[in-house]
């Protein structure tokens, strides 16, 4: 009996350590206001919410997310260099635009509408050239507000 017990005590104590990790990091999700600045048909600026993931931990947890996205809101993987960067959607379950960008949040390469993927092997999106970072939005934004490659997106600092 003594055994079962302090059983069910290591499981209470694990249960609860683990529901604080998780409201942990929950609570630590940082939003950006991000402006697009478009250029098609005429200069003008979109404004979009963003997760910011900028370690390698949250990045992992971005790639695995994506059920939905309200309008107007996305993902932002932020790296500490730049470099030749890969992206594919495994495990999401909505397409996206894929936006590239260097160190000034210049869109380098624009990858529209790209195609959920729920295989084992996934194509992947490339930069193609050194990026700093990559967006995420929600399919068919990119186009539908008028953004373009060589259009630029507002940093957060840092």
């Amino acid at each position: 009996m003594r055994l079962s017990t302090a059983i069910l005590l290591v499981c209470a104590v694990l249960t609860i350590a683990l529901i604080g990790l998780v409201a942990g990091q929950l609570a630590s999700v940082r939003v950006e206001h991000l402006v697009l600045f478009g250029s098609v048909p005429t200069p003008h600026r979109v404004l979009v919410d963003a997760e910011i993931a900028d370690t390698a931990p949250d990045q992992l947890t971005e790639q695995r997310r994506g059920s939905e996205m309200p309008q107007n809101y996305g993902m932002l993987l932020l790296f500490s260099d730049s470099g030749r960067r890969l992206f594919r959607t495994r495990d999401y379950k909505l397409g996206l635009d894929i936006l590239f960008l260097d160190k000034e949040g210049r869109i380098i390469t624009l990858v529209p509408e790209f195609p959920a993927c729920s295989q084992v092997v996934c194509p992947y999106a490339d930069s193609i050239d050194e990026a700093r970072a990559i967006l995420l939005l929600n399919a068919g934004f990119a186009f539908g507000n008028g953004i373009r490659e060589g259009d630029f997106v507002s940093l957060p600092a840092g």
